[in-house]
């Protein structure tokens, strides 16, 4: 794992925010994608109304993004290691569930919709089961194709920020 996690670190940020808000922006279908692409060429990186549409996508998926950059966050920072494989999982889907719920509580975001006991199974499959589920619902795939995309993003960002991780976007 630590080979992967250092490939990503040497992805430059910008790049990777660019990708992230242009998946983003297209899946949802807020933006063409020539077009978007052009803009983003023709600018050297992205415009004022992508990063406002990219905010708006991250916005409404606040617990999903957030939670994703929580994971993202925790695979490069290691925390995931000591975790058995088979209760790894589990362990994720509880971060995802924790933001569901303060998305709830306080108002942030769509919250996923409530239901967690639809998949009758042991505890280990049924919480990551019934937490996408959750969230899938109340997104769709577009939006959490698009939460996915800008919690990466954010992930990275915050690894080195935290890890003060220089970055490669010059060679």
């Amino acid at each position: 794992m630590d080979g992967f996690v250092e490939d990503l670190r040497k992805l430059p940020t910008t790049l990777v925010w660019i990708v992230a808000v242009v998946l983003s922006l297209v899946v949802v279908r807020l933006a063409d994608p020539v077009q978007a692409l052009k803009e983003v060429i023709a600018n050297q990186g992205l415009t004022g109304p992508q990063v406002d549409g990219g905010a708006f996508i991250a916005g409404y998926t606040l617990p999903f993004t957030a939670a994703t950059t929580v994971v993202v966050f925790g695979m490069m920072a290691g925390w995931f290691s000591s975790v058995d494989s088979v209760k790894r999982p589990a362990v994720i889907a509880g971060i995802y569930l924790i933001a569901g719920y303060l998305s709830g509580y306080f108002g942030l975001g769509l919250a996923p919709t409530g239901a967690y006991t639809r998949v009758s199974a042991p505890l280990l499959i049924a919480l990551p089961v019934n937490v996408f589920l959750s969230y899938l619902t109340a997104y769709g795939a577009p939006l959490i194709i698009a939460g996915s995309a800008l919690g990466f993003a954010a992930g990275l960002w915050l690894d080195r920020f935290v890890n003060r991780v220089a970055d490669r976007t010059t060679t």
